[in-house]
């Protein structure tokens, strides 16, 4: 299962997401965190309380937004965002009684919390231009100069 996801900007007082990712974390912004694939978020959903209660305490509301970014990056303009979320999932997990729940009800879910928190941690950054495009890193070709040997020992 892949766990990647986006931070979308919701305004406190009118509880809607706005039609773009959050590029940045202003005053009178709340976070709002999506996974990027309906199987993700099922299980998000499905998940045991404690999990559920842990996932919504940080901001995830088990709705999907799909994105063209890779799996296992994430736009880079959200770094700020993406430290404070994690900032946010220390602190809950710092609760000791919650950690533990977790650790009992993760092997009765399909939603791993280990593997969801290691692709958190893991995540590389990419650059997504303002329209949402990605720019596609491409491999420069291999040197074409010959390679020098070494002579074989008889």
């Amino acid at each position: 299962m892949l766990y990647d996801f986006d931070i979308w900007e919701v305004s406190p007082t009118l509880g809607e997401t706005t039609s773009e990712p959050c590029r940045r974390e202003g005053r009178g912004s709340l976070p709002l965190v999506r996974f990027r694939y309906q199987e993700t978020a099922d299980a998000a959903a499905n998940a045991p309380a404690p999990v559920r209660m842990f996932l919504e305490s940080v901001g995830f509301d088990f709705q999907v937004s799909p994105s063209e970014i890779p799996d296992g990056y994430f736009d880079e303009k959200l770094d700020q965002a993406r430290l404070a979320l994690i900032d946010r999932m220390t602190e809950a997990l710092s609760n000791r009684a919650l950690r533990k729940a977790i650790a009992r009800r993760n092997e009765q879910s399909s939603f791993d919390h280990r593997a969801f928190m290691t692709s958190v941690v893991t995540a590389k950054p990419i650059k997504v231009d303002d329209d949402g495009n990605v720019f596609r890193i491409i491999p420069k070709r291999p040197s074409l100069t010959t390679r020098r040997r070494r002579p074989r020992p008889i």
